[in-house]
């Protein structure tokens, strides 16, 4: 699971801006359940670094959660387009062989 996580990440194109990932948390899957670990990071650190610090929490039935930024145009208040970074989030978490092959048969139509 986290291997996939950071080879999306690795591709990813990061804001020059704000560069790396800057949060990460890992959440139970259960909501009810609180939070395992938060963890922000000024400046941003690679994503390397950020799946090693998730990986000595491995645990199936966690979601880990990476934050980052990228450059996306927009329209600044003067009416220009502007270059900025925009916030995005990476999700990652082990789906049981029971719920894989009920979410594939639920979205295949």
């Amino acid at each position: 699971m986290l291997p996939h996580a950071l080879a999306v990440m690795r591709h990813f194109p990061f804001s020059v801006a704000q560069p790396g990932i800057t949060y990460l948390a890992l959440h139970p899957v259960s909501w009810n359940e609180p939070t395992i670990l938060e963890r922000g990071f000024r400046p941003g650190v690679s994503p390397e670094e950020a799946v090693l610090i998730a990986s000595d929490l491995l645990h199936e039935d966690y979601a880990y959660m990476f934050d980052a930024f990228w450059d996306l145009w927009v329209v600044a208040e003067d009416g220009e387009w502007t270059l900025r970074p925009a916030p995005v989030k990476f999700w990652s978490m082990v789906l049981s062989s029971t719920k894989a092959s009920t979410s594939r048969k639920a979205t295949s139509r």
